[in-house]
This record gives C-alpha cells, structure tokens and sequence, in this order.
C-alpha cells in the first residue's frame, strides 16, 4: 500500500463525511431551471462554463506567481461558503458575502500557517479539509440536482478517460497536484504524516464526482443514493490497496469501476 492503513481510513472518514453533507444538503438547493431554459440547455450551458473554468485555471497555473494562484483558489473557496450559507438560510446577501470574505481570509492565513512549519500541518490541516471537503461536496451537489442518473454515469465515464489521461499520458494532473503540495495548499482531504513531510490525499474533484453521482441518484430513492456512493468509495479505497510508493495514479477509473459495481447491484435487487 503506499501510505498505512490508518491514513487511509482517516480519508475515508473525510470522504463519508462529503458524501453525507451532499445528501443532506441536496433538498435545500433549488434545482428548477432558469426561466427561458430547457434541461438540456441549462446543462450545455453548465458545462462550457466549467470547462470555460478549467481553461482559465490552467493557463493561471503557467502564467501567474504562486501567491496568486493561492489567492484565486481562495476566492473558489469562498464563492462555495456563500453557496452553502445560500443553501441552508435566508440571510440577505450582506451576511453572505461577509461570509464568503471571511472564508476567503481565512484561507489564505491558513495557506501562511501551513507554509511556515511542518507541526502547522500536523495541527491544522483538518480546518483545510473542513473547508474542501464542504466546498467540494457543495459544488457536486449543486449540479447533481439537475443532472438524470443515467448522465451522471455518462459524465462519470468521460471524466474518467480524462482523468486517465491527464495523469498517465499529459502528465497535467500530476504538475498540478505536485504544485500545491509543494505550496502546501491542499487541494483536497489531506492527512499528514507525523514523522516525516508528507501527506496522504485525495484530490477535491475525487470528491466532488463521488458526491455528484451519488446524489444524482436520489432521484430513484436514498437507499439507491446511498448504494452508489458506498461502492464509489469502495472503488476508491481498492486503489489506496493496491497503490505503490512514488507513483501517481488516476482515482476517477477506480471510482467509475465502484459505481458500474454499485449499479449492478441496484439492478439485480430490481431498485433501476
């Protein structure tokens, strides 16, 4: 295994933790389309706005200093505070934005905090998850509610072959990952070592697929919601398994695999 037993459930934990947020949080986001908009529509919109995103991001990853590139995930961060704080109360948008502000400076004076010294980490990477691990689960669910669970599936599968290559063959994913490890930004659920620098993690968008999947099946039922995201974690924890030292792996394929798993059972007990 490339990290002990011990990390690994420490990040599942974390993960379970998302997963459970997501489904609690799913009936508090409105999912009726914007007037003027079909389904289809709203969704093809979505996607060139994400992908519009992840364009953006990586040209900031090659372009700008590090100290901006922290300021803009921070920012990310708190746009998500807002949308959470949004979800769960009616509070105007005064109190909001004043959340998503303090989340913003928090984050950046705990990006300061972990850079300082390694016993940082040690101590106060569970506010970093707190913060990811709510954002990220969040933004799954905020799209999960508009998405069939069978495009879910489709998106998953599609993901994954991107995943697949942007680790194996572009590399992109590992440059990117290895960027804010070094700026110890942790761009997901990270659980440090104690006697040496490094640190078990999961990537946020991990998360984020796991939690929009599972949630996009609470259409069928929550038992069926459930079902999938125990087996995507399944997927996840198989590759933490099999995973050697040094070698950096694409999560997503594995997740996939937990999921065709999941709804194969879901078929079989005649629940799809």
């Amino acid at each position: 295994m490339k990290h002990p037993i011990e990390h690994i459930l420490k990040i599942t934990a974390w993960l379970i933790a998302g997963c459970i947020f997501g489904l609690i949080m799913a009936p508090h986001i409105d999912s009726s389309v914007p007037a003027g908009f079909s389904v289809v529509e709203f969704l093809s919109y979505a996607t060139v706005f994400v992908l519009a995103g992840a364009l953006f991001w990586s040209l900031l990853m090659n372009k700008a200093t590090p100290e901006t590139v922290e300021k803009a995930f921070a920012v990310g961060i708190a746009a998500l505070a807002h949308g959470v704080v949004d979800a769960f109360t009616s509070l105007n948008i005064g109190f909001r934005l004043a959340v998503a502000v303090s989340v913003y400076f928090l984050f950046i004076h705990l990006v300061m905090t972990l850079q300082a010294n390694w016993k940082n980490v040690i101590r106060f990477t569970w506010i970093s998850n707190l913060l990811m691990v709510g954002a990220t689960a969040y933004a799954g669910t905020s799209i999960a509610v508009y998405l069939p669970w069978q495009g879910a599936i489709a998106f998953l599968f599609l993901i994954s072959l991107y995943d697949a290559w942007a680790v194996w063959k572009s590399k992109s994913m590992i440059a990117m990952a290895t960027f804010f490890m070094d700026r110890r930004i942790m761009p997901g659920i990270a659980i440090p070592y104690k006697d040496r620098e490094k640190f078990a993690l999961l990537g946020g968008g991990d998360v984020f697929f796991i939690v929009l999947v599972g949630v996009a099946f609470l259409s069928i039922s929550l038992p069926a919601a459930i079902i999938t995201m125990s087996f995507m974690v399944f997927g996840l924890m198989s590759l933490y398994v099999v995973s050697k030292e040094g070698v950096f792996y694409p999560a997503l394929p594995f997740i996939f695999a937990g999921l065709l798993a999941g709804v194969g059972v879901l078929a079989g007990a005649s629940i799809i």
